[in-house]
C-alpha cells in the first residue's frame, strides 16, 4: 500500500505533546452509538461532570470578595439626636430638623440609634471635629454616645461640642472628660428633666448650663435657642479649621528648615 508523502510528513513531524494528547484521548473509554458517532461513556461523562463543578466551585469561591470597609468620612461630624415622642401621631424635635436642613453635611438620628452614631463618628479621622447635638432622650443619647468615646477602645475620641437640651434619662448629668465643651439648656417647665450638667474634669471641660422659659417640646424650636447652638456651632468649626492651619505652618517651618541644613 502506498502512503502518501503530504500524510507521512505530517504524523513524523509531530511533537511529543501532540502524542502524549492522542495518547490520553485514546484512554478515554469510548462507545459507538446506533449513528456510529463516537462518543464518551457514562463513566467518563460522569467524571467530567465532576471536574466541572469542581472547577466552578473554585471560582466561585474567588470571586467572593472579602467584606468591604466602611468608607472613610473626611469630614465634620455634626450630629443631631432627636427625642422620643409617647403620642405616636406627633412629630419630635423639628426644630432639630430644621437646623441640621441649613448646615451641610449634618445627620439626624433617633434616640435610640446609639450604635449608628457611633459608627458614624468613628468612621472619620480623628483630624475631624465631632458635634453632638441632642434633645431630651436624644440628649441622653448624645452623652451615651460620648461616654462610649470616652474609652480606650474607641482611642478617647474627642467630642470638641456637646449641646443637650432637656435631657431625659439616667445617668446623663456627669460629662465625660473627652468633651471640650457643654452647652446644656434646661426648662424650667419640666417634669422628668435633669439638672444642671457637671464636668467630671473641669480643667479640660467647660459646662454651661442655662435656664429657659420654653417648654419641652418647644425648646428646640426657640429661635434665641437655636441662635447659640449656631454660634457655637460656627465657633467649634472655626477652631478646628485654625488648629489644622497652625499645625500645617508648624510642619511647614519644620520641613523648611530641615531643607535648609
Amino acid at each position: 500500500m502506498k502512503v502518501d508523502s503530504k500524510v507521512a510528513s505530517q504524523t513524523n513531524s509531530s511533537t511529543p505533546q501532540d502524542r502524549r494528547n492522542v495518547k490520553q484521548v485514546s484512554e478515554l473509554p469510548i462507545k459507538k452509538s446506533e449513528d456510529s458517532r463516537v462518543e464518551l461513556s457514562l463513566e467518563a461523562r460522569e467524571k467530567l461532570k465532576s471536574e466541572e463543578l469542581k472547577s466552578e466551585a473554585v471560582k466561585e469561591s474567588s470571586s467572593v470578595s472579602a467584606p468591604r470597609k466602611s468608607r472613610t468620612l473626611n469630614k465634620p461630624a455634626i450630629i443631631f439626636i432627636k427625642d422620643g415622642s409617647i403620642n405616636p401621631f406627633t412629630t419630635s424635635s423639628l426644630g432639630l430638623d430644621s437646623m441640621a436642613s441649613n448646615i451641610p453635611h449634618s445627620e439626624v438620628y433617633s434616640w435610640s440609634e446609639e450604635d449608628a452614631i457611633y459608627e458614624s463618628i468613628q468612621r472619620r479621622p480623628h483630624t475631624q471635629p465631632v458635634i453632638l447635638v441632642g434633645h431630651g432622650l436624644g440628649a441622653d443619647t448624645a452623652v451615651e454616645v460620648s461616654n462610649r468615646l470616652n474609652k480606650v477602645e474607641s482611642s478617647f475620641r474627642k467630642v470638641n461640642l456637646l449641646v443637650t437640651l432637656n435631657s431625659q434619662g439616667f445617668d446623663n448629668d456627669v460629662i465625660p472628660q473627652n468633651v471640650s465643651a457643654n452647652l446644656n439648656f434646661i426648662s424650667e417647665k419640666g417634669w422628668f428633666d435633669d439638672g444642671p450638667n457637671i464636668a467630671r474634669n473641669t480643667h479640660v471641660t467647660q459646662v454651661a448650663n442655662q435656664i429657659r422659659s420654653e417648654a419641652h417640646d418647644d425648646l428646640d424650636e426657640s429661635s434665641e435657642v437655636q441662635f447659640a447652638i449656631f454660634e457655637e456651632i460656627n465657633k467649634t468649626l472655626n477652631d478646628a479649621v485654625a488648629h489644622k492651619m497652625r499645625n500645617w505652618s508648624q510642619a511647614k517651618e519644620k520641613i523648611d528648615k530641615f531643607r535648609s541644613q
